[in-house]
């Protein structure tokens, strides 16, 4: 797979994106720490891409996750390839 990491503050506060250079990005945000990767790296799967933390305007301590497509926001519970909503108790 041919996808880069990218690290920024956002209002997510500590905020990961994988681009994966065919329109598809996945965000990762209020991570405490990033992981040990650099921006551009390239990123395999089952990389750490950061930690669950509290940062931007988390109240609490979670991940929070996202994936878009040509801009476009995607539901991730229904994207193929990944585990459905039920199968991660969501």
């Amino acid at each position: 797979m041919n996808s880069r990491y990218w690290y920024s503050q956002s209002v997510y506060g500590s905020d990961v994106r994988i681009d994966y250079n065919n329109a598809y990005i996945t965000y990762y945000g209020h991570l405490r720490l990033p992981s040990d990767l650099k921006v551009g790296d390239a990123v395999q799967k089952g990389q750490v891409r950061g930690h669950i933390g509290m940062t931007g305007r988390a109240t609490g301590p979670h991940g929070h996750f996202y994936r878009k497509h040509l801009d476009e926001m995607l539901n991730a519970c229904k994207v193929s390839g990944f585990p459905s909503c039920e199968a991660i108790g969501g």
